[in-house]
């Protein structure tokens, strides 16, 4: 088991401060690990991180099929978008493409989807 703290230091590196503080990405983190959506190891995994808010569909998806090439077997890929269409898109995506993904939502106005994307090994 991974420490917490550990998990939100490691997060500071991967993402933007600038965006990390736009879309409270620590507050989603630590909703979806209390609620054991996604676990502490699972963070751990990531080596990529793309912020695909804003963007309209289908663009979130084609961003993470190019971010995903970067990504090795076995690390993760953590994105966020607002487009309620990536949701399914991007699922879908993942699981024709054996790739495993965890998704949850987090926002009190506008709702961000997050999703840590998995190369299996």
């Amino acid at each position: 088991m991974t420490d917490l703290s550990a998990v939100f230091d490691f997060m500071n590196d991967i993402v933007p401060a600038d965006v990390a503080d736009d879309a409270n990405v620590s507050d989603a983190l630590y909703f979806a690990l209390s609620e054991h959506l996604i676990h502490a190891d699972d963070v751990m995994c990531v080596s990529h991180f793309f912020d695909a808010r804003r963007l309209s569909c289908p663009m979130p998806l084609l961003k993470a099929k190019v971010t995903l090439k970067h990504v090795a077997m076995g690390q993760a890929l953590y994105l966020l978008a607002t487009d309620k269409n990536s949701q399914t898109d991007i699922v879908a995506y993942c699981h024709k493409n054996k790739l495993a993904v965890k998704t949850w939502t987090y926002g009190q106005t506008d709702t961000i989807f997050h999703f840590l994307i998995t190369k299996k090994v």
